[in-house]
């Protein structure tokens, strides 16, 4: 509870601004993309199924990789089989942390294989899904089961690939990544407020139709009655 509710008020560490806002920040952004993707690959499957895919393979996928390489490299320093936090604190590379990490693994080179082959699979389908999404908002209307002009999701991928492309060649630290998404979150979230109008008003019709149907049937019966 101590750490859902620390703000830093004195400012002494600073990680809720670094990192708890810049995931508020991120999270909302995929809100607004990864819903609609995960219901367009989800048709024909129950609700249940769909939750309970999504937490499977994607929070029990992340959940796995944090606690098996969290739970090694803690079982590390401890024994004093490596000195990880010595390593951050000399050069202050997390990234480089974590491959060194993972080099320590038996089966390294394989274990490293695996993971850059996860993480082109993750962005791959990352950009297609926000690229998907995009291509849909950008129409006025969309028939049920159409697929957005290959053009236009083409154009999106483009442009979502020019961000990071601009961020390598600037140079760019994490501080600025984080600051860009902060600053790009605030119009996600009126997107996300009117998406959940959106439901609600839509949620109110498709009940006012499945009453309507139903009296009549009511009717129908009654009149052969």
């Amino acid at each position: 509870m101590n750490q859902d509710t620390f703000t830093d008020p004195l400012r002494t560490s600073n990680f809720p601004q670094n990192w708890t806002i810049y995931y508020w920040a991120y999270w909302m952004v995929w809100c607004v993309a990864a819903p609609s993707f995960i219901g367009s690959i989800s048709r024909g499957r129950i609700v249940r199924q769909t939750i309970l895919g999504g937490y499977i393979f994607g929070v029990g996928s992340t959940l796995t990789s944090f606690i098996v390489l969290g739970n090694y490299s803690m079982g590390m320093q401890v024994t004093e089989k490596a000195d990880f936090i010595a390593q951050y604190l000399e050069s202050g590379d997390l990234y480089g942390m974590i491959v060194s990490i993972i080099k320590t693994m038996p089966g390294a080179p394989v274990i490293m294989v695996v993971v850059l082959l996860t993480m082109i699979a993750f962005y791959a389908t990352s950009f297609d899904s926000i690229a998907l999404t995009a291509s849909c908002y950008s129409y006025h209307t969309l028939r049920d089961g159409e697929q957005p002009n290959k053009g236009i999701q083409l154009m999106w991928c483009i442009l979502l690939i020019l961000l990071p492309i601009a961020l390598l060649f600037a140079e760019s630290s994490m501080n600025n990544l984080q600051s860009v998404s902060i600053v790009a979150a605030f119009p996600i979230g009126a997107v996300i407020v009117m998406i959940a109008v959106s439901f609600m008003k839509d949620a109110k019709k498709y009940m006012e139709n499945m009453e309507e149907k139903g009296q009549q049937e009511v009717d129908n019966v009654d009149n052969e009655k």
